[in-house]
């Protein structure tokens, strides 16, 4: 996901609040990577000023579950979502998927797959 210079963002962006919560952008991720329910996560770390979530992933994933709240433009809006950056426990899958922060729908995602 590359930076993009947006002009006018101001009148663009869809909102500026989450109404989902973190937590739930892992489940909704899980679901649109490998359509797995999750039943419970640990927070670990909160850093306000990046709106990043680190949980403890060690059900889901080799590493912790990283969440940051971000823009994700579209053609027309810009959108806040939730970017949860996920290593599929047992695959080479590195998954960053965007979820939209207010439906919870998917949006976007890339894999960066891990060397054996």
């Amino acid at each position: 996901f590359a930076p993009v210079f947006i002009s006018h963002l101001e009148r663009k962006v869809n909102a500026d609040k989450p109404v989902i919560s973190a937590a739930d952008a892992i489940g909704f991720a899980m679901r649109n990577i490998n359509g797995k329910e999750i039943s419970s996560l640990n927070l670990i770390s909160k850093d306000e000023a990046t709106n990043t979530f680190t949980f403890d992933g060690s059900d889901y994933s080799d590493h912790d579950i990283k969440v940051q709240l971000v823009y994700q433009p579209t053609e027309k809006t810009v959108l806040l979502a939730w970017n949860v950056s996920i290593e599929v426990r047992g695959t080479n899958d590195w998954w960053n998927v965007r979820i939209d922060a207010s439906t919870g729908k998917y949006k976007k995602k890339n894999n960066k797959v891990r060397g054996s």
